[in-house]
């Protein structure tokens, strides 16, 4: 830890006392914070600390220093709620995140009294708000995103009354609860034949626990081979693994009749949530049924282990802002023809407040 980090931890202590908040930092407890996400309501992947953890590392590899400022709130000494905080750094410009561009509202424990839920997201917000002015941060952005829940939270309603700018996205999901026969039959029509196409073409495997190693660094190094480089470091690979050995991520990977890789995918899932993280094909087999195979697979796969919904990807409109790339509209579009339900995601972008 460093002594600025130091400083910053001892000045958001102050701004706790100041707003009779109870709280335990993540890095100062993290067992607290582990047991208390397990308690959470609706297990955003986001949230999971081993998400956190490669957030971390991720940015770090793109040369932004990180503080990470994540809390378990406390309510009469006991865990109320999870509030994922990083700061990143670079010359300049400082950005607030609960993952790489947005600050979460707090996942709140289930029980937890509504009058006591107002009062922590008002207290966290504030923090917040000071936090964002103290880093330099002209602006934060922040997200609500499906949480298996009716209505949205305390902090949007707080953030628009405050004057919030809104903008809407939208995420496609799968509903795990349906029988695979229902999942299959809501896929677009000529998924269906590329599918039985695929079982034909490819042998599929699953690598999850303590499985083997060596298939995970040649899906690394088919990954390399496809971008054309290393995209971001080795200690983000080692966590994303770490993951898998801790049965909260696995890899579907394809192989040819000659025993080759030729495309594979990574999915990090908690008990309520799965989200599809890393994928790598290769280049030339485009014109064959890669992807369509990896994405039937990992929704059986999560069905099999009761994971209720699967976050497969973001939905690409013209009028979205920022404008979506032609890449973009066309993964979204691939992802689309796998989904069951489409829900909106609440983006604002808030002014720094001083204190």
């Amino acid at each position: 830890m460093s002594d600025n980090f130091d400083v910053t931890l001892g000045w958001l202590k102050e701004r706790f006392r100041a707003g009779n908040l109870q709280a335990d930092f993540r890095q100062a407890n993290v067992q607290r914070y582990r047991e208390a996400f397990e308690r959470g309501e609706y297990r955003m992947v986001d949230y999971d600390p081993l998400m956190l953890d490669y957030q971390i590392a991720y940015m770090r590899s793109a040369d932004w220093a990180v503080e990470d400022c994540s809390v378990t709130l406390l309510h009469d000494g006991r865990a109320a709620a999870v509030c994922p905080l990083l700061v990143f750094f670079k010359g300049q410009e400082a950005l607030l995140s609960s993952s790489t561009t947005d600050v979460f509202p707090p996942l709140f424990i289930a029980g937890v009294a509504g009058s006591v839920r107002k009062r922590l997201t008002k207290g966290w917000l504030d923090v917040v708000r000071q936090l964002a002015t103290r880093a330099g941060a002209a602006d934060w952005r922040s997200l609500e995103a499906f949480r298996n829940q009716q209505g949205l939270s305390d902090w949007h309603h707080l953030l628009m009354a405050d004057g919030a700018r809104l903008t809407v996205a939208h995420d496609w999901y799968v509903d795990l609860s349906l029988d695979m026969a229902d999942i299959k039959a809501g896929f677009r029509t000529s998924y269906k034949s590329l599918i039985n196409k695929a079982e034909r073409l490819w042998q599929v495997k699953v690598v999850s626990g303590r499985g083997d190693k060596a298939l995970w660094e040649a899906f690394h190094a088919l990954h390399a081979l496809v971008a054309g480089r290393q995209t971001r470091s080795q200690a983000t690979w080692d966590l994303q693994w770490d993951t898998v050995i801790q049965e909260r991520g696995f890899l579907v990977c394809l192989f040819d009749v000659a025993s080759r890789m030729v495309g594979g995918g990574y999915f990090h899932f908690t008990p309520d949530e799965a989200v599809y993280a890393v994928g790598a094909y290769d280049r030339a087999l485009f014109d064959k049924p890669l992807g369509h195979a990896v994405q039937y697979r990992a929704i059986q796969e999560l069905r099999s282990r009761g994971i209720r919904w699967y976050r497969i990807g973001r939905q690409c409109y013209a009028a979205d802002t920022p404008a979506p790339s032609d890449k973009e509209c066309a993964i979204s579009s691939f992802k689309s023809g796998f989904a069951t339900h489409l829900f909106p995601v609440f983006r604002t972008l808030n002014h720094a407040t001083l204190s």
